[in-house]
Order: structure tokens, then C-alpha cells, then sequence
């Protein structure tokens, strides 16, 4: 198979994928977040101690655009800077109890959504389904996380 077979393949394939789960729509899930908004409230979710340059590292975004997206939660309530104790140059960042409640509220919608795609199919092909994201994930992981180390 050509390079460029390849590369027609994976473009059709991420364009089907973005599609199918509505990742082009400025509104993740029919919220008020996009996409990269929900990704930073899970992972703020997720662990307890984040500094914005580890969850930009984790999250393979622009630390600019993370430190606009961090402005506009601690504005709006969903989420706070704590101080670290032992380096005073170091702030964690917390959801809050809106914060929760929204992370709370996209995880069921997401689950939701992954529920309504799975209920019709057999569980054969749930687990083939599953085997080839696990395969699909082992080849891209090592490329993706050398590529981002690379931009740093």
C-alpha cells in the first residue's frame, strides 16, 4: 500500500470519526463548551493537582490557548488556582462545585451518546470494535507522544 493510500485512508477515516461523533459542532455534546473546553474539564476532574503546563503537556495543547480557556472558567466559577505549599511559583487548579457539576453532567452525556451507538450492536462486534481501537491506539500512540515531545 502507497504512502499516499495511507494518507487518503486516515484523512477519510478522522473526517468520518469527527463527524460521527459530532466533533466539528462548536458545542460539545449540545453544550457550551467545545470540545477542548470539555477535554480541560475532564482532565481537571480527573486529578487532583494540575498545574496549566502539566495539563497542557497531558493535553498536547497551545499553553496559550489553555491559559484563555483557564481565564474564562475561573471567571465564569468553574474552576480555581490553589497555591502550592512547598513553591510558591507553582498553582494547582481545582474544578469547583459548578465545576463538578458540569463534569459530572458531560460524562453522562458522553456515556449516553456511547450507550446509543453500542445498544444495537452484537457483543462480537463490540469487543472486534474495541480490539481494533486498541490497535489503532498501539500504532499511533509512540508517534503521536515523539512528534508533540519534538514541538516542545
Amino acid at each position: 500500500m502507497s504512502d499516499r493510500s495511507v494518507i487518503e485512508k486516515i484523512r477519510q477515516f478522522t473526517r468520518f470519526y469527527a463527524h460521527f461523533f459530532g466533533l466539528y459542532n462548536n458545542n460539545f455534546l449540545e453544550s457550551k463548551f467545545s470540545l477542548t473546553e470539555a477535554r480541560v474539564i475532564f482532565e481537571l476532574g480527573r486529578n487532583k493537582k494540575n498545574t496549566a503546563k502539566e495539563l497542557a503537556e497531558n493535553l498536547k495543547i497551545d499553553p496559550g490557548y489553555l491559559s484563555r480557556i483557564i481565564k474564562s472558567f475561573e471567571k465564569e466559577g468553574y474552576l480555581i488556582r490553589k497555591q502550592c505549599t512547598k513553591d510558591a511559583r507553582k498553582h494547582y487548579l481545582q474544578l469547583t462545585s459548578s465545576g463538578r457539576k458540569i463534569r459530572a453532567k458531560l460524562d453522562k452525556s458522553t456515556n449516553l451518546q456511547i450507550e446509543n451507538i453500542l445498544e444495537d450492536l452484537s457483543e462480537e462486534t463490540k469487543r472486534i470494535l474495541c480490539n481494533k481501537m486498541n490497535e489503532i491506539e498501539f500504532i499511533l500512540k509512540n508517534k503521536i507522544d515523539e512528534e508533540y515531545d519534538r514541538r516542545l
